[in-house]
């Protein structure tokens, strides 16, 4: 979502994260129970009608479910461990992230503040609009459709609003939004800067250092900086079935290529980054940490991937590579860049295998529709 619109329906989407987190009245359904934290079913079917018990979840549900899992487990570490990030580190880490989110709200200053204004105005208009409603329903509809649906405050939207016209946390928020500035960005900013450093400290205690070596560091600015075409063939399979696939590629260099059960994947220059954003990122760490050489016909070493299958593993094979011409610039830097971000990769992915392995010891699926979510 464009940076803009992100800010013009912020207010929004937080009205919407706070629907959802009303309580269900009667008898509510549990499905599963993490440590001693229980998840009921109307907590994850979103907008599904929740006297509607489904005979199948789907996919979003079961992500849904999964990742609520995650969260607790995370919390429960956090707890577990007593990781309490002081308040002046979480006021710096707060004024860095305000200051990133504010930049991207546009170029300039002006824009920047044009934007809040926008958001203000609207919120102001939605005030109005429900100072009338509650004097005369008639008229604060009249209102909804004639000046709020053209600033894209829906009628679901609105709905909600009037709803929650007497709810003082709701009047609350709403004035709070009438002057939404930069300081108020930074206040938001404060409880996803207390997270930020409890997961960087819970990384730390759980992974510990990582090593990086010269030869990875190489193979990863080979790959960024001097490849214009990489060919590679990603065969994911069982241990056994791997390891004699690897002594056949000895005798028969060709022979995956023409085999449909696995993946041959073409990256240009544009695809061999490091960037958050770049679809193939994952890949490009794997070449650069776990092939031994990018040479045509070379295959990597054998390593486990994040799969249903416990057993699951994966080895890369090098097709082809095509290099281009060397740029000027400072390699020493790009070096010491790439080793970092090769650090946060190995990092991140010890971090997600403990994690997952945590999530399944703590975790017992009550309901027999949401199994899946073990995977």
């Amino acid at each position: 979502m464009h940076a803009r619109a992100m800010a013009a329906c912020l207010p929004f989407v937080l009205a919407a994260l706070a629907a959802r987190g009303e309580g269900i009245q009667g008898e509510r359904s549990r499905i599963a129970t993490v440590g001693k934290r229980q998840i009921y079913l109307d907590e994850i079917l979103g907008s599904r009608p929740h006297e509607e018990k489904p005979a199948k979840p789907t996919a979003g549900e079961i992500a849904n479910l999964a990742s609520m899992i995650r969260a607790e487990v995370i919390r429960q570490e956090i707890l577990k461990r007593k990781i309490d990030p002081p308040d002046d580190k979480i006021e710096q880490e707060a004024a860095v992230l305000a200051q990133q989110q504010w930049e991207s709200l546009g170029q300039s200053e002006e824009e920047r503040r044009g934007i809040t204004q926008g958001v203000q105005f609207k919120m102001k208009k939605l005030r109005e609009g429900l100072l009338l409603w509650k004097e005369d329903e008639v008229k604060g509809n009249g209102f909804a459709r004639e000046e709020l649906a053209p600033l894209g405050i829906t009628d679901s939207i609105w709905r909600y609003y009037t709803s929650k016209a007497s709810d003082p946390q709701s009047l609350k928020q709403i004035n709070r939004a009438c002057s939404y500035d930069k300081e108020k960005l930074r206040q938001d900013c404060i409880p996803a800067s207390r997270r930020i450093l409890e997961m960087r400290e819970l990384k730390r205690l759980v992974v510990g250092d990582v090593a990086v070596t010269g030869a990875e560091v190489g193979k990863l600015l080979i790959l960024t900086q001097q490849t214009e075409l990489l060919e590679v063939i990603v065969v994911a399979d069982e241990m056994r079935v791997l390891r004699r696939l690897k002594k056949e590629l000895r005798t028969k260099r060709s022979s995956l290529a023409h085999d449909k059960m696995y993946r041959i994947i073409r990256l240009s220059s544009s695809d061999l980054d490091v960037r958050a954003t770049n679809p193939h990122r994952e890949l490009v760490f794997l070449m650069a940490i776990h092939c031994p050489s990018l040479a045509p016909h070379s295959a990597s070493d054998i390593f486990k991937i994040r799969s249903c299958n416990a057993n699951r593993h994966a080895f890369l094979y090098v097709l082809s590579r095509t290099a281009r011409k060397r740029g000027q610039g400072a390699e020493a830097e790009a070096r010491a860049a790439l080793r970092d971000a090769i650090a946060q990769f190995k990092r991140q992915s010890a971090f997600d295998v403990w994690l997952s392995r945590r999530m399944r010891e703590k975790t017992t699926i009550l309901d027999p529709r949401f199994r899946e979510v073990e995977n």
